[in-house]
């Protein structure tokens, strides 16, 4: 099955043999995807190509704070007591495949909850999924409907990122600036930098990426670079305290353990374009030409669940987007 090529319609019967990698094959040329990455993401990844992100191995931990606060509407108080009640329920997968189709995985396949559905994003939390729509527009997924909804009309976010039920982050459509959920509606984040994208982690904390630099929200009217040297193209919080993977220059793999202030490259052979990451060991993967990794061991091997056949294109599976929680 191939949810990523236009002329693969089937979406039964994935293969569940598994295929590794032992080098940078899937760190290519960002020319071999013309054909089947979208435009949209494809201009992301010509943007950070060969701007010399993570030249080194290690980076040093240094760290400089930049004043901001939430806008005081928000409640942080009101925060904290919301959240971190609700246990996590099921580990799941999904992610977006050819025309923005969602797909979910079974533990041994990709399927299509609702094959209507069509989204520019979807995101994982601790007991929901959430997806952003055209023009910005934010559904949460109605599991005993079996369909998508929309809480909050007139949303209209590029991007998000959620955690917990009544905490959720974006980047705002019409001017790039951060906006926060209360589970009421969408507002500014007063002097928050404008990022290019956003990551939510256990309470408080939220990363962002600005120009590759690494900025982050501790829960106390801050936004700061916890390492001055780190650069990446990608990043995603744990869903675990401290845990943080990114992607750096030439599609290389890095996590920190300490909420950014020193990075680790696990496998220095490995690349990616995407990651998703559930906690110090567990993460899922976009690689070379959207096929779909996962690593169970930290990052030190990484393992195709639905590989290519015979090096044909419209088997396995691909990917454009992937995300890994709960709910």
């Amino acid at each position: 099955m191939n949810f990523f090529k236009p002329n693969n319609k089937n979406i039964l019967g994935l293969s569940i043999n598994l295929g590794k990698f032992s080098n940078n094959s899937i760190g290519k040329d960002v020319n071999d995807l013309k054909d089947t990455y979208p435009s949209a993401e494809l201009n992301v990844i010509e943007k950070n190509q060969n701007q010399g992100l993570g030249s080194e191995k290690k980076w040093n931990n240094t760290a400089t704070k930049f004043s901001s606060s939430l806008n005081p509407a928000l409640g942080i108080k009101k925060l904290k007591k919301k959240q971190g009640t609700t246990l996590p329920l099921a580990l799941e997968i999904w992610g977006l495949g050819y025309e923005g189709r969602v797909c979910k995985w079974n533990g041994s396949a990709w399927y299509e909850p609702n094959p209507n559905a069509r989204l520019n994003q979807v995101d994982l939390g601790n007991n929901r999924v959430m997806g952003v729509g055209y023009s910005g527009r934010v559904f949460v997924w109605d599991s005993p409907f079996n369909t998508w909804v929309e809480p909050i009309a007139n949303a209209d976010v590029s991007q998000l990122s959620h955690l917990y039920l009544f905490d959720a982050w974006g980047i705002s459509s019409a001017t790039g600036k951060v906006v926060h959920s209360d589970g009421t509606g969408w507002y500014p984040v007063n002097n928050a930098p404008d990022l290019d994208q956003i990551s939510a982690g256990p309470y408080p904390y939220v990363f962002g990426l600005k120009n590759n630099e690494i900025y982050l929200y501790d829960g106390s009217f801050f936004w700061f670079l916890p390492n001055t040297n780190a650069r990446l193209t990608y990043i995603s919080a744990g869903k675990v305290p401290g845990v943080v993977w990114g992607i750096g220059y030439n599609n290389r793999i890095f996590k920190s353990q300490d909420n950014g202030a020193s990075w680790d490259e696990p496998n220095p052979n490995a690349g990616l374009m995407k990651i998703t990451a559930l906690d110090d060991l567990n993460a899922w993967g976009i690689g070379y030409n959207n096929r779909v990794f996962r690593t169970t061991d930290g990052g030190l091997g990484w393992e195709e669940p639905n590989p290519e056949t015979n090096n044909n294109p419209y088997t396995g599976a691909h990917l454009s987007q992937i995300s890994i929680g709960y709910a």
